[in-house]
């Protein structure tokens, strides 16, 4: 009986020492585990601050672009206003030049028929005198 306790004592040793190297493993583990959790924690913090800083960046320079590309436009529309509104004055001008033009070859051409009639009046005279 005293050997069949002795191997039980053993076994029981045995037994309590592969327990307590595995829970010894099992917190060794949850502390690997733990401090794996808290890098990853810490990586992710890192990568989302890094995140908002591109995305701040991002807008920035997205609102940058925008104002200046609103500028540009302005500008732009500004030039052809310009230009539509030199177009217009053109356009009258030329109309009235066009205009005063044409006064001025109704007036030639008054003048030269007045001047036709006056020498074929003359020319009439003269052979008239001709005759006489």
């Amino acid at each position: 009986k005293s050997q069949l306790n002795g191997e039980i004592g053993n076994l029981k040793a045995d037994h309590d020492a592969k327990v307590k190297d595995l829970n010894d493993e099992i917190a060794q583990l949850k502390a690997g585990l733990a401090a794996g959790s808290a890098e990853s924690s810490s990586k992710i913090e890192s990568l989302k601050d890094e995140l908002e800083g591109l995305k701040k960046t991002g807008e920035e320079a997205l609102k940058a672009s925008e104002a200046k590309l609103k500028e540009e436009k302005e500008k732009h529309d500004g030039v052809l206003e310009s230009l539509n509104t030199q177009i217009v004055e053109l356009k009258a001008a030329m109309a009235a030049s066009i205009a005063e033009s044409d006064i001025k070859i109704n007036s030639i051409q008054a003048e030269l028929e007045a001047a036709k009639a006056s020498r074929d009046s003359i020319e009439a005279d003269g052979a008239e005198q001709l005759k006489a």
